[in-house]
């Protein structure tokens, strides 16, 4: 079977949330304040959240952009370990410089479209509080109508001084809707009879970092079961597979 030349996802498919997708590959800009940690409060099911509870839902806006044009790679990382003994260890997944395009090649069998980017979180006077680090892949193997999607979360980080405020929440949040948006493009693009199947891998040497990635997996998990009502009649869509987490 002839290999498809150019990638599935197109501009056109993302248009129902806040990603799009450039020539400059995944642009994403969004501001987090009350009104969604308030949401996030009422539906995360942690107790242990509840404590400071008050202090996050008031604290003011946070934005989170991809690639920040004005914030390269490594002076994220200088502003970052200004505080912290270990500034490679920061570095850890992190492309530098930022990867600005939706990348695609093709093997024997399969092709992929895929990019590496950093979203980063700004409080309300635009200075740098934390960032995750994320790989983005899809995967497809047309003589199987299989399509994969696989996601890395090598580094999630919240500079020392702006712990406990809620800015890894406002930043699970934005990694939610941003892999929501690649999930819902990717399927609403795929054809009937296809197959998709998503797998998160993640590595995190703290409780917060896997309380990170769980709530990324809840985000795609409820967006996978909406999905399965609303995408086109023939195509398969897949559990979340987060089994290489640790």
């Amino acid at each position: 079977m002839r290999l498809p030349r150019t990638p599935l996802l197109r501009p056109s498919h993302f248009h129902t949330g806040g990603v799009s997708l450039t020539a400059n590959g995944l642009v994403f800009d969004h501001t987090y304040g009350t009104q969604a940690r308030e949401a996030f409060f009422e539906t995360s099911g942690h107790a242990k959240l509840a404590r400071g509870e008050g202090k996050r839902r008031k604290r003011g806006h946070t934005r989170v952009v991809i690639n920040p044009t004005w914030l390269p790679a490594d002076e994220l990382v200088a502003v970052m370990g200004a505080n912290h003994a270990d500034r490679l260890g920061l570095a850890y997944g992190m492309p530098n410089p930022y990867e600005r395009t939706w990348a695609f090649s093709q093997s024997d069998d399969s092709v992929t479209e895929e990019q590496s980017f950093v979203a980063v979180a700004f409080d309300q006077s635009n200075e740098p509080v934390g960032y995750v680090t994320l790989r983005v892949a899809l995967l497809r193997v047309p003589s199987a109508k299989s399509a994969s999607l696989h996601i890395e979360v090598p580094m999630v980080y919240v500079e020392t001084t702006h712990r406990g405020h809620g800015y890894g929440i406002d930043l699970s949040l934005a990694c939610g809707d941003i892999l929501c948006d690649v999930l819902r493009a990717t399927c609403m693009a795929l054809r009937a009879g296809w197959t998709l199947s998503q797998h998160v891998s993640a590595e995190y040497e703290t409780a917060g970092g896997a309380t990170f990635v769980r709530h990324v997996e809840r985000a795609l998990d409820m967006e996978t079961f909406r999905l399965r009502a609303v995408v086109r009649q023939g195509v398969e869509l897949d559990e979340v597979d987060a089994s290489e987490c640790y």
